[in-house]
């Protein structure tokens, strides 16, 4: 497996978003790392716990938020917009739920929980108008770890409900400009009767999703591939079919995940591992890097705490940073 790592000296990284071809710590006021070294800091300072920040497709709108916290604070092109919260019930334990959608009739799009845990609501990042104010009536999900697919056509959350289960709720962005009530419904998922530890887009119609320990499964509820694969299984979802395309157990857990292939997928509980999903064997690791444990929204109560990590699954890589600077792996498939 060929792959090329790059170290650049960085202490106290805060956050890490990928921009081009920079990396950018957006909670340290936008300092941008160079893969070659070069190192632009920034004097912008926001004297609060900030520790997480989400990036639109664009790069010109950010959030930055606490993971653990009830405080978010919106920039467009590096400028504040304005601070936004969510409730304070089980914040602490649970991942803060957030993500951008681009309109194409509007300015970028804020997806988050303002009022409610369970009542995603849609803002307009430029005006703060709400789009979706009519009478709302949602069920009980605490929203968490929101995504959206590489072109905006799909929205994740993968969050829980009680006592407490690891769910994901799946929607279909345009669905959601016709009809924004649609957020108060269960979206559509799998039907499976497992913990989800963490899903990844692949494209537009495949949808990875990792399954956690199975707790006393009885034998009538295993009914669909990826539970029958076990514990950790590796499950290539159709979003337009509905079904799972292919399923595999992994031969450790995957935790975090990055899509990469239709065969290769990186997973990050304890430390990056590319897994082969044809055998769910690990093909490559990178024991030095420590990205925590990670296997489900709720990290209020993990031992070791999550480093800054950026995705970048169209050019097949990834980075992670620690107390002396950012690790580049770029992988070659």
């Amino acid at each position: 497996m060929n792959f090329r790592e790059y170290r650049i000296a960085a202490p106290n990284v805060r956050s890490l978003c990928w921009h081009d071809q920079s990396l950018v710590d957006w909670v340290a006021g936008g300092t941008r790392y160079q893969l070659d070294g070069p190192i632009k800091r920034s004097s912008t300072v926001y004297p609060f716990g900030f520790d997480a920040a989400v990036q639109s497709a664009s790069g010109e709108v950010v959030v930055i938020y606490q993971r653990l916290g009830t405080k978010g604070l919106v920039l467009n092109n590096g400028q504040i917009v304005r601070e936004i919260n969510r409730s304070y019930y089980y914040a602490d334990s649970y991942e803060y739920p957030i993500a951008i959608l681009q309109h194409a009739d509007l300015n970028e799009v804020l997806v988050h929980c303002p009022e409610k845990y369970n009542q995603l609501e849609l803002e307009d990042v430029v005006t703060n108008r709400r789009l979706n104010e009519a009478e709302r009536k949602p069920v009980e999900i605490f929203h968490s770890r929101l995504s959206v697919s590489p072109k905006g056509k799909w929205l994740v959350s993968a969050g829980w409900q009680w006592q407490p289960t690891h769910t994901v709720a799946i929607y279909n962005v345009d669905e959601i400009w016709a009809q924004p009530q649609i957020l108060d419904t269960e979206g559509f998922c799998p039907s499976i009767q497992v913990d989800i530890s963490s899903v990844s887009f692949l494209d537009e119609q495949t949808l990875l999703i990792i399954t956690d320990e199975f707790a006393n499964l009885s034998a009538d509820l295993v009914d669909t591939l990826v539970q029958r694969r076990g514990a950790h299984s590796i499950g290539y979802y159709d979003l337009l079919n509905r079904q799972f395309r292919a399923t595999v157990e992994a031969e450790e857990i995957v935790g975090t995940a990055m899509a990469l292939s239709e065969r290769y997928v990186v997973g990050f509980y304890d430390h990056p591992k590319l897994f082969d999903c044809t055998t769910g064997k690990v093909v490559q690791r990178w024991p030095d890097l420590a990205t925590g444990r990670q296997t489900h929204s709720m990290i209020g109560r993990l031992d070791q705490s999550i480093p800054p990590i950026a995705f970048d699954q169209a050019n097949q890589r990834f980075a992670v940073a620690d107390a002396k600077g950012i690790t580049v792996i770029e992988l070659s498939l």
